[in-house]
């Protein structure tokens, strides 16, 4: 990634997200940035998630400046988001490696069985 070649693995994630904020329109993407997710239960909200990047209202992008390689907590993150919102792919990215490190992942079967379930 053009980023990631340009800027090395030694900066904050903020540097990585204004970076992309700047990138993404310029191959015609449109995104929401720090894009605010409530989680609620019978019409009462109970928590607030911050995405990362929303991209094309369908893709969420989240990314980390870690200088090790991804974990299951890392993935349980996505999975927070997934469960919150209908959305079927997810992009995690890791700008602090020496090499890129990058995922794609999708919700869970349990979660999307449970969806159906409800009729989501």
């Amino acid at each position: 990634m053009e980023i990631h070649n340009k800027l090395g693995p030694a900066h904050p994630e903020e540097v990585y997200q204004k970076a992309l904020e700047l990138k993404l329109p310029e191959i015609g993407l449109s995104f929401e940035s720090q894009r605010p997710v409530e989680v609620f239960i019978d019409g009462t909200a109970l928590g607030l998630y911050y995405l990362d990047f929303l991209v094309e209202g369908q893709l969420i992008v989240e990314i980390k400046a870690k200088p090790k390689q991804m974990s299951g907590d890392d993935q349980w993150q996505v999975t927070k988001y997934f469960a919150a919102m209908d959305c079927q792919v997810a992009l995690w990215i890791n700008f602090g490696l020496q090499r890129l490190e990058y995922h794609r992942l999708f919700p869970p079967r349990k979660l999307i069985t449970h969806r159906e379930r409800q009729g989501h």
